[in-house]
Order: C-alpha cells, then sequence, then structure tokens
C-alpha cells in the first residue's frame, strides 16, 4: 500500500522536476534574478506587505515553505488580493497545503503550477 501511495504522490512531481531544469525564466518580474523553484508549504492570508505610500489596505495569500520562508504569491506579477483562488478548475485557500512550481525573485513567488497536497493536511 506504501508504494501505491509513494507513486502517486511522486509521479505529478517528476514531470515538473524535469520541466524545472529545461524552463527559461519567463514571466518574472526580473529575469537576471529570478530562479525556477520547487517547494512545498502552506498557504497563509496575511496582511499587504505595503509597498506604497500611503499603504493599500488589504490581505494577499503568501507561501509559508515547510524550510520556515515565506514568499508572498503572485500570478502575471500581481499579488494574489484574496485569502482564495482558482487554477485551472482547482480551488485554494488559506490553510492549504501545496506543492509550487515557480520563479522567485526577492520575496515574490510566481505560480506557474500549484499542486494541492491534501495528504499533508492531514498529518500536520
Amino acid at each position: 500500500m506504501k508504494t501505491i501511495l509513494t507513486k502517486a504522490i511522486l509521479l505529478p512531481i517528476v514531470p515538473l522536476i524535469m520541466f524545472t531544469l529545461a524552463a527559461p525564466t519567463v514571466g518574472a518580474s526580473d529575469n537576471t534574478t529570478a530562479q525556477n523553484k520547487i517547494v512545498i508549504g502552506k498557504l497563509v492570508c496575511g496582511p499587504n506587505p505595503c509597498t506604497t505610500d500611503p499603504c493599500l489596505p488589504g490581505m494577499i495569500l503568501y507561501i509559508e515553505t515547510l524550510a520556515g520562508d515565506t514568499y508572498e504569491l503572485t500570478i502575471d506579477g500581481a499579488w494574489i488580493w484574496e485569502c482564495s483562488f482558482d487554477w485551472n478548475g482547482f480551488y485554494f485557500e488559506d490553510g492549504d497545503y501545496v506543492l509550487l512550481f515557480g520563479q522567485v525573485a526577492d520575496t515574490e513567488f510566481e505560480i506557474l503550477f500549484i499542486y494541492n497536497l491534501l495528504f499533508l493536511q492531514t498529518i500536520l
């Protein structure tokens, strides 16, 4: 049973790893510093990091990785201003554990692919 579960989890991840090695850093805010990255973590809704003066009100979605890093999530260069969002017909919200593939530039994580890890929510 453990082997079947392992294959079911790893099977969708293998193409991501291969894509990471070959994918260019397109769509990132700064192509010279952007890096392709795969992370596992928890979606967290938090306050806007206030990059304007005066500070715009509102909450945005972050990823808190298992390694302890936190990134603002972006889609097409814009923050996710809701505490939930749809991605290709799948619904994600605050508290979900996810596997993310994307591009990291500074403190922002541009989502190129997201996969819900429902089994982690029951374990952690």
